[in-house]
């Protein structure tokens, strides 16, 4: 008995279905294989010219794991960019309610790499990629942190693993006394 029939009989899975993973699984270790050999000459460190040193360093592997990730790196800017509507609408709204200061924006997201003659017309698009996110969170958590400043200034029993910048002044858990102190307070910001 052969063992794709094993399975077929044990776990009632078409032979077909088997030839048909099993051959793409064999085509993509061929392909990646061909990619990985490409017929470069003998004497890559000789060579000269405009793509010299692209051809030097270029790697095949990394170029494709870069490719096949693009999707899920870049599938974060919309709900980033509707998170950063929501949340801005929020700050400008609620905050000058509450009394406590608008967060700046600006002072967050900064989109200063751009101006790197070094870098190429994708290193500049994820630079400014990295520094609208990266930027956009630290936002959010400054918005975070005045929130939980107004509402809810209480220490967790355990302390998370990077807390923000209000965590220390906020009152110990269990303390009623100090809780109440500190409760709708705008004054540390």
């Amino acid at each position: 008995m052969r063992s794709s029939d094993y399975v077929t009989t044990r776990y009632g899975v078409s032979s077909k279905f088997l030839v048909y993973w099993t051959n793409a699984g064999e085509a993509f270790r061929s392909i990646m294989h061909y990619l990985t050999r490409l017929n470069m000459p003998e004497n890559i460190q000789e060579m000269e010219g405009p793509f010299s040193d692209f051809m030097k360093n270029f790697d095949v592997v990394r170029y494709i794991k870069h490719c096949l990730s693009i999707p899920f790196i870049y599938a974060v800017l919309f709900p980033a960019v509707l998170m950063d509507v929501f949340v801005t609408l929020y700050n400008q709204v609620a905050f000058p309610l509450y009394g406590v200061p608008v967060v700046n924006r600006s002072d967050y997201v900064v989109f200063e790499r751009r101006h790197l003659r070094y870098l190429g017309p994708v290193q500049r698009m994820n630079c400014w990629y990295c520094s609208y996110l990266n930027g956009l969170f630290a936002y959010f958590v400054e918005i975070g942190a005045r929130t939980e400043l107004y509402w809810c200034p209480i220490k967790s029993v355990s302390r998370p693993l990077a807390p923000h910048r209000l965590y220390d002044g906020f009152a110990t858990y269990g303390d009623s006394q100090g809780w109440k102190e500190k409760n709708h307070t705008t004054k540390p910001v």
